[in-house]
């Protein structure tokens, strides 16, 4: 089983109309978390990708342990095969994000939910091969691919601002429950722009990532769904 009714962005996102879904909240509030975050700072991640475009698989993995220490050698490893990160946005915020993020070393998923003053759904592609540059937004239409299913959507390309080097696509999911329900522990995946494949993966080992995940989801809409306490005007 694909992907449930991943809905086009006709109307574009955040542009006003009925059909509008508003952008996520910026990457640094929304629970997308790195792989190895407690030892990298985010000039450390950038430096690894770039030695990672520079060298192969096994000399890069060696300058990173002599630069950063067997702690890189260990994340290295997970996104050699595959990870899985789970987070949330801060409590308090007027709008609050679930994010669950698969990396690898060419790339990665990440699947968000968010909820409160604005509200949404989106899965998100991230790579190298991902059409980006400086000027901001491209609006894109291409084919999406998995498990053998095909949707043709509308979606929108951006530089992907965790890793400059590398591309993102916004496409926009019709909700929470078909974001969750769609999700199987093992699923490969494909983006065709004009009849050519721009890049191609698969996840793994999914299922734990769903609990977590509908788990967060769950509470960021009790959270939100609780009035938010108001400030005192001091007279």
């Amino acid at each position: 089983m694909g992907w449930v009714g991943c809905a086009p962005m006709d109307g574009g996102v955040g542009g006003g109309g009925s059909n509008d879904q508003p952008a996520p909240p910026p990457m640094a509030d929304n629970g997308v978390r790195l792989p190895g975050l407690s030892t990298y700072d985010p000039k450390k991640w950038l430096d690894f990708f770039e030695h990672l475009r520079q060298s192969s698989l096994k000399s890069h993995r060696e300058a990173l342990v002599k630069r950063h220490g067997e702690a890189a050698g260990k994340t290295f490893d997970q996104l050699s095969e595959g990870t899985w990160t789970v987070g949330r946005s801060p409590a308090g915020q007027p709008t609050l994000a679930c994010a669950a993020s698969f990396w690898t070393l060419n790339g990665g998923v990440i699947l968000m939910d968010w909820k409160g003053e604005q509200s949404g759904t989106a899965m998100m592609f991230f790579a190298k091969q991902v059409p980006h540059d400086k000027k901001g937004v491209k609006r894109l239409r291409v084919d999406l691919v998995q498990s053998g299913e095909t949707q043709n959507v509308e979606v929108l390309a951006s530089r992907f601002p965790m890793i400059p080097s590398m591309g993102m696509m916004f496409f926009k999911v019709p909700s929470s429950e078909a974001l969750l329900g769609a999700i199987e522990d093992t699923q490969d995946f494909a983006v065709h722009l004009e009849g050519r494949e721009l890049f191609s993966g698969a996840w793994h080992s999914a299922n734990s990532m769903r609990k977590d995940l509908t788990e967060c989801i769950e509470k960021i809409a009790r959270e939100t769904s609780q009035p938010r306490p108001t400030e005192k005007v001091d007279r």
